[in-house]
């Protein structure tokens, strides 16, 4: 089957000069489809790799990495033609259509940025709080934050503070210093792997997100999801599992994708 892979530089002028690399990679492939609405054969495309990389590479604890790859995933693109798919990613979303060589080459970069400025943990930071959530499934679900009580950063102006009290806007008490969370598929019992697998690592000392309570930071975090909070050791061999999952499932499968087409499709777009 036919690949398609696309590439974003956020390139600006500060970037450069503050250390930051920050790409985006989209890989897609077509398979063909029968479509109910113009009732003949159409070509579907369909995404097995997103990646995400934004980091500050010469401070530690500054970083966004996302990936979500997977050729059983199930979110797909509107395009129905090559040239719609290229007009789409390239004229309104600013990608590139670039080859499979050099799509895998930056992916490898954002992967060995990846571990590499996650490695990096400040365990002096006092009054840090660690909050740990697990979902039972199929799926390794799991989800850790620490967060911290919320210190200005003296930018916000005497006139800023007065307005605020004058308004009765609440001031923040707390901020994310660090989010991890990982969706992965596990084996069988015939240790047959599905193909799906999700992760994303954040971190920023100065705060990811800002909330006027840790019960409004728990709630916003967890979407309602039970959680519980946990010590400094737990939260760090909790942090463990996490990479260490994402090591053994970070890489690209795509032998499948090489493969002739030998099922059918039917797209009920009545």
């Amino acid at each position: 089957m036919k690949r398609y892979y696309f590439y974003s530089l956020d390139y600006r002028k500060e970037h450069k000069q503050n250390k930051v690399i920050s790409f985006e990679l989209k890989a897609l492939y077509a398979e063909k489809a029968f479509s109910n609405k113009v009732n003949k054969e159409v070509v579907s495309f369909k995404y097995f790799d997103k990646v995400k990389c934004k980091v500050k590479t010469n401070i530690n604890a500054l970083y966004y990495f996302s990936f979500d790859h997977g050729t059983d995933g199930c979110e797909g693109h509107s395009a129905t033609s090559c040239k719609d798919l290229q007009n789409d990613l390239e004229q309104y979303s600013s990608f590139k259509l670039i080859n499979e060589k050099n799509y895998m080459r930056l992916r490898r970069l954002a992967v060995k940025l990846m571990f590499r400025h996650t490695k990096y943990f400040d365990s002096s930071l006092a009054n840090s709080e660690f909050y740990y959530s697990k979902q039972p499934g199929n799926f390794w679900d799991v989800h850790i934050i620490r967060m911290l009580p919320f210190q200005d950063d003296g930018s916000s102006t005497e006139e800023y503070k007065l307005w605020k009290k004058q308004n009765s806007i609440p001031e923040f008490t707390v901020s994310i210093l660090e989010r991890i969370d990982i969706f992965i598929a596990k084996p069988d019992t015939q240790g047959k792997q599905y193909q799906s697998f999700s992760f994303n690592l954040e971190a920023n000392n100065k705060g990811i997100n800002k909330y006027v309570s840790i019960q409004e930071a728990v709630e916003s975090q967890f979407y309602h999801r039970e959680c519980e909070r946990v010590s400094l050791a737990n939260y760090m061999r909790f942090r463990k599992f996490c990479i260490l999952k994402i090591w053994n499932h970070y890489e690209l499968e795509i032998s499948k994708l090489k493969e002739k087409q030998n099922y059918s499709v039917r797209i009920l777009d009545f």
